[in-house]
C-alpha cells in the first residue's frame, strides 16, 4: 500500500522490500561506494516502473536508500536462529492488542510471519554486516578489526 503526496510518504510494498533485500544480498554493498548508487538507481527504477512512486526519484541519494535499508533491518540479528525468531513473533503478536496498521515502514516490517521473507531479512543483515566490517577493515588496517 502506498500514498502519493508529501515527501515523507512511505512506500510499503512486499515486493519492493524483497527487491531491496535481494539487491543488498547480491550486491554486498560497502558503507560508501558505487554499490549503493547502483542499488538506489535500481530501487528508484523499480518503484517508478511498478507505479509505486510517480517519479524515478523516491530516494534522493544513495545515503537515503542506505538509511532506509538500515531502518528496514533494524532489530534483525544476522546470527539469530530464524526458528526462535518465528516463536518470538508468535508470542509477541498473541499478547499485543490489535491496532491500525502503520504507514511507518520500520514498524510495518519489523517482523515477518513469512519464514522466507524473514530469511531474506537475516541474510541481507548478514551481508550488510560483512560489508561494513570489510569497509572499516580497509579504512583502518592497523586497527585489527575482527
Amino acid at each position: 500500500m502506498f500514498v502519493l503526496g508529501t515527501f515523507n510518504d512511505r512506500v510499503s510494498d512486499e515486493e519492493f522490500e524483497i527487491k531491496l533485500l535481494l539487491e543488498v544480498i547480491t550486491g554486498k554493498p560497502a558503507v560508501k561506494g558505487k554499490e549503493w548508487r547502483i542499488i538506489t538507481y535500481n530501487m528508484n527504477q523499480y518503484l517508478f516502473d511498478n507505479e509505486l512512486w510517480n517519479t524515478p526519484y523516491y530516494f534522493y541519494s544513495d545515503k537515503s536508500c542506505y538509511g532506509f535499508f538500515r531502518r528496514l533491518i533494524k532489530g534483525k540479528k544476522p546470527d539469530a536462529n530464524s526458528s526462535s525468531s518465528a516463536n518470538d513473533i508468535k508470542n509477541t503478536q498473541s499478547d499485543a492488542p490489535a491496532t491500525e496498521p502503520s504507514n511507518e515502514v520500520t514498524k510495518s516490517y519489523s517482523f515477518s510471519a513469512d519464514p522466507i521473507l524473514e530469511a531474506y531479512y537475516l541474510k541481507a543483515a548478514e551481508a550488510e554486516k560483512q560489508a561494513q566490517r570489510e569497509y572499516w577493515r580497509k579504512q583502518y588496517p592497523d586497527a585489527d578489526i575482527p
